[in-house]
């Protein structure tokens, strides 16, 4: 049963003015509310935010300053607000502005990284509940991951249903068939980050996923879940249209064919469909576009700006910006807080013996990520190399996607479907890119898989909480496979009560609403 949000989590629609300052507008940006869609409309029409940017934002040089700087907000009538193909493209800018607006990026980074094994809390900080996996049920930071992914897939959704309804004249070529995959590689993103953030992922027969979108808010409604196997059903067909309308490249910052190929892949890895993830990565892996391959060392990729955020590597990326404290450029503040663990730590020193092969398992990439920023002499604090203090290297790059994670999602897919030397050898380019020592041919199909989970902490540790992901698929799919062995607090999905600790709670205002709740909360 559908059920209207109550009036207090209701947001009044402003009338048709220019709102105010920059900070007031990430208020409202992140508003709670959001979340359930809970758009209140005045009289007869419906309104959707749009964020008009400088022109320079749509030339090819400047376009990352411009992202960020954005003009003041208007509020307009969505029924006349995306009327040719300028306006469109201004209406997907402002998709992607979705990730660089309030903090619902960084804490999706941080909490993910804490609840697997790649992050703990610093000195300056207590230990948190994300990292004793014990969240409260009224955590203010899911919350705003919550609120600020439904925030992007309404403004995605504005854009595939406005655009959709305009004919071809006035758009360059194909373009605006591309603009609505763009707008569905937007939307596949956010529903799988809350599919895998609030809904149980990992049991495809399970009817606790999430309300999926597929439509602009019009009401105060709330609709219920959907069942996990609907949600993985609808992501795979954004995908699979975005990879048939969107461009095969923009920019490394736009979505594309390929960045929805990629994400089809993790998704199909995540749905267990293995034999699919192998096909779909190595259809990436094999064309080697000219926008996009593994670049040649790890140091490279997370370079300093542009290099990194212009980077082969990225598949899909956004930028921090070093004068900013809003949204993405909180990123290094957020990771200042919180280091990289002892057990990551610790691998950097580690060997594994394989057919009577000592293997060592990192040769500098744990090194870079593990790093320390020094305020004043005798003034230092741990600091995430990958994305580091805005008085060091200018900006940093947060990938959403890259190459490694498609060789590993390869590796991965075709170990459990396929043939272990081709997944060897997968595993293999990734490490010798890092500088590490190869795995040999006698490496067994059990030794591999555990091998590709670690190379995933140490190549991808602290970028969007692949480990905790890792911890609970690999669970899924091997019975003999113990989280707790891995980390004490994340209880086995066969124990009592364990389950609820592999998702996090919905706003309460949703609850209220009518929502159902995540087990033990």
């Amino acid at each position: 049963m559908r059920k209207r949000l109550p009036q207090s989590v209701r947001w009044a629609t402003p009338p048709l003015t220019m709102a105010g300052t920059w900070k007031a507008i990430l208020s409202r940006a992140s508003s709670p509310s959001e979340s359930t869609s809970a758009f209140k409309p005045q009289t007869m029409k419906t309104y959707t935010y749009i964020f008009l940017l400088g022109a320079t934002f749509l030339g090819a040089c400047g376009l990352m300053q411009d992202v960020e700087d954005i003009d003041p907000l208007y509020v307009l009538d969505s029924g006349t607000v995306i009327t040719d193909a300028p306006s469109a493209e201004l209406a997907l800018n402002g998709v992607y502005n979705s990730y660089y607006q309030g903090d619902f990026m960084p804490y999706m980074a941080t909490i993910t990284s804490q609840l697997g094994v790649s992050s703990v809390a610093t000195p300056t900080n207590p230990v948190t509940d994300y990292q004793r996996n014990d969240i409260k049920a009224n955590d203010n930071f899911s919350s705003n991951i919550h609120s600020g992914l439904y925030n992007m897939i309404n403004r995605a959704n504005w854009v595939i249903d406005r655009v959709s309804a305009l004919p071809n004249t006035g758009f360059a070529g194909n373009r605006r068939t591309e603009i609505i995959g763009e707008a569905k590689y937007n939307r596949a993103l956010g529903h799988f980050y809350l599919l895998r953030c609030f809904g149980q992922f990992w049991d495809k027969n399970s009817p606790l996923g999430i309300t999926l979108k597929k439509e602009p808010s019009r009401s105060a409604e709330i609709f219920p879940r959907d069942r996990v196997e609907d949600v993985y059903t609808y992501i795979l067909k954004d995908l699979e249209e975005a990879i048939a309308e969107a461009p095969a490249f923009r920019q490394h910052y736009f979505a594309s064919s390929v960045a929805a190929k990629a994400l089809k892949a993790k998704v199909q890895l995540f749905h267990q469909d293995f034999a699919g993830a192998a096909a779909t990565a190595k259809q990436i892996i094999d064309d080697r576009a000219d926008a996009y391959e593994l670049v040649p060392t790890f140091n490279e990729v997370f370079a300093p700006i542009p290099a990194s955020f212009n980077s082969k590597e990225a598949l899909f990326s956004v930028a921090t910006n070093e004068t900013s404290s809003v949204g993405m450029d909180n990123l290094y503040f957020f990771f200042a807080q919180y280091a990289i663990s002892p057990y990551v730590k610790s691998l950097k020193e580690q060997s594994v013996m394989i057919g009577g092969t000592s293997v060592k398992l990192d040769k500098g990439r744990i090194t870079l990520t593990d790093s320390v920023h020094c305020f004043a002499p005798n003034v230092c604090f741990p600091m995430n190399g990958k994305f580091p203090f805005p008085g060091g290297p200018t900006k940093s790059t947060y990938f959403h996607m890259r190459m490694a994670e498609v060789y590993l999602i390869y590796a991965e897919a075709e170990a459990r479907s396929g043939s272990i030397n081709n997944a060897l050898e997968a595993l293999n380019q990734v490490r010798v890119r890092a500088g590490a020592d190869p795995y040999p041919a006698t490496t067994t199909k059990a030794e591999i898989l555990e091998a590709i989970r670690v190379e995933k902490v140490m190549e991808l540790a602290t970028e969007n909480g692949e480990d905790w992901f890792d911890l609970i698929r690999y669970e899924t799919v091997d019975p003999t496979f113990m989280i707790s062995a891995k980390k004490s607090t994340l209880l086995e999905s066969s124990a009592s009560g364990g389950t609820e600790k592999y998702v996090l709670p919905f706003p309460r205002s949703s609850i209220d609403a009518g929502l159902a709740p995540n087990p033990g909360y």
